[in-house]
């Protein structure tokens, strides 16, 4: 990605809210933002999350990482020669959260989070329930 992403896309429904931070993740460097989902869970307790949102995971967890992830933007602004941009404590959360969501998708196709309507099961197929 060569921009960071349009919180106007977000804002009007160009972008879900996952599009939206996974966006952001890969505009800093999926590779460092992983490192610090990393040091929030690890992937087993990522797994044994129930909650689609992964709240069941303290939020002081993810709270923790602020300043590092703020490191990590800055690098990417400086990257992209920005010279000001603003991010929130909210931003580090949905960024760690969307980018652990993905890691999921990505290392454990079989993962099935509650309420999903596919679920690829041990023979992969995928069926609609």
């Amino acid at each position: 990605m060569t921009c960071h992403p349009d919180r106007r896309d977000y804002m009007e429904d160009r972008l879900t809210h996952a599009q939206y931070y996974e966006a952001w993740s890969e505009w800093i460097g999926h590779r460092a933002v992983e490192r610090l989902v990393l040091h929030v869970a690890v992937m087993e307790r990522l797994r044994a999350s129930t909650d689609p949102h992964l709240n069941d995971i303290p939020l002081v967890l993810w709270d923790q990482k602020h300043r590092l992830m703020q490191q990590l933007v800055r690098e990417a602004m400086k990257r992209e020669g920005i010279k000001k941009w603003s991010w929130s404590l909210g931003d580090t959360v949905c960024v760690l959260k969307a980018e652990a969501q993905r890691m999921l998708r990505e290392r454990d196709r079989r993962f099935d989070w509650p309420g999903n309507v596919e679920v690829e099961h041990e023979n992969h197929q995928t069926t609609v329930e």
